[in-house]
């Protein structure tokens, strides 16, 4: 019986020394879009007060970026700052569009492309626009639920767009951990056939494009409250 303790005690130290080596792993690279998708303790605190970001705006920009080097870790809010766009860690940027609360942590180190000029701002984690009891995601980038939305029960819908977008939303949980993924492939309208229970503390992120790979901010994906909802709407 000891040894078959002893047998899982030394498991179980495996997978979390394993658990540990990726997420480190994923940490330093911070390359692609995916990179504020993980969600650990790195002193970096999701909220206005303690967000250690430092607003900065980086011209003649094209190159490889080292955070805590050329930018403070934190969350951010990136903005294009001039007619000649820009590519920002792979989020394809025209003149005055954003991607929101993108998390950068130290050594992470970040490319972009292109001449334009780009303002790295402190995230400002804003409220979700409201009309009646919907929510609407507009913008690129990560929204928690319980800030910038309330928590419940929702569909997720894409009306009448006017070109196809290709849509990808990812939510997790307050530990980082999958709850539901959204993927889109070139659509005007859509929906989802299950509401999705949002609950404090969950993360949503949104990457919305069209064919060209640029945003579309003037289209939104809207959240509508289920239980606002008959059973025979479904």
């Amino acid at each position: 019986m000891k040894r078959r303790y002893i047998g899982f005690a030394f498991i179980a130290l495996v997978i979390i020394a394993v658990s540990l080596t990726a997420f480190n792993s994923l940490k330093e690279g911070g390359n692609s879009k995916l990179t504020s998708k993980i969600i650990g303790n790195d002193n970096l605190v999701r909220n206005i007060e303690e967000n250690t970001a430092e607003a900065i705006t980086l011209e003649q920009i094209e190159g490889e970026y080292v955070v805590g080097k050329d930018f403070k870790p934190g969350f951010y809010d990136i903005k294009a700052n001039d007619e000649n766009g820009v590519t920002f860690a792979g989020y394809k940027l025209r003149e005055n569009e954003e991607v929101l609360a993108l998390q950068f942590w130290d050594k992470n180190k970040i490319s972009i492309a292109g001449q334009g000029k780009v303002q790295l701002i402190p995230a400002k984690f804003e409220k979700l626009n409201k009309q009646g009891n919907d929510y609407f995601l507009a913008k690129t980038g990560y929204y928690m639920v319980g800030e910038e939305l309330p928590e419940g029960t929702y569909d997720f819908i894409l009306k009448d767009s006017q070109e196809p977008l290709d849509i990808f939303i990812d939510i997790r949980n307050a530990d980082g951990e999958p709850v539901e993924s959204i993927q889109w492939d070139k659509k005007t309208n859509a929906g989802i056939e299950v509401p999705i229970k949002l609950t404090k503390g969950y993360m949503i992120y949104i990457d919305k494009t069209n064919a060209d790979n640029n945003q579309r901010e003037d289209i939104s994906v809207t959240l509508e409250k289920a239980e606002n909802k008959s059973n025979n709407e479904y």
